[in-house]
């Protein structure tokens, strides 16, 4: 029997800056939109109101906690919240990676399909390659450039 004496690659993705103005900038732009049209006064105030609340609910101005990916070859790949307990995923085909953004499709023990989008600067440049580089060797990373 072949035994692996590899340590585990392991991830802490962190925050994303990119991210956090991305949705800055697209929430931004609705708020522009809801007073740059035709409708009355009242229904641009309320379509403003429900914008913020959509852009607080989301999480622009809420400090995200970092996760943990762990991939071993013998194990597969797993997921923690705090270094602790991590859980057996199933990496899903329809996972996308590419240089910028990797959209992370993945699924628990009988769960349903988790989306996880991980930008470059969430992880140190040498970590994202890895990460990249990792799931396209275990098989279940798609390449869109």
């Amino acid at each position: 029997m072949k035994r692996n004496f590899e340590p585990p690659l392991q991830f802490a993705v962190r925050e994303s800056r990119s991210a956090l103005k991305l949705l800055c900038g697209l929430h931004a732009a609705a708020l522009y939109a809801c007073f740059e049209n035709g409708m009355p006064l009242v229904y641009r105030l309320a379509a403003a109101g429900l914008l913020i609340l959509t852009a607080v609910n989301s999480g622009v101005f809420r400090k995200t906690r970092p996760f943990f990916l762990r991939y071993t070859p013998g194990g597969g790949w797993e997921i923690s919240a705090d270094l602790e307990a991590f859980q057996p995923i199933r990496i899903e085909s329809t996972t996308v990676t590419t240089r910028m953004l990797t959209i992370l499709h993945y699924r628990t023990d009988g769960g349903s399909v988790e989306r996880l989008p991980i930008f470059r600067d969430a992880l140190p440049e040498n970590d994202y390659r890895r990460l990249v580089v990792s799931l396209k060797i275990s098989g279940f990373s798609r390449d869109r450039r």
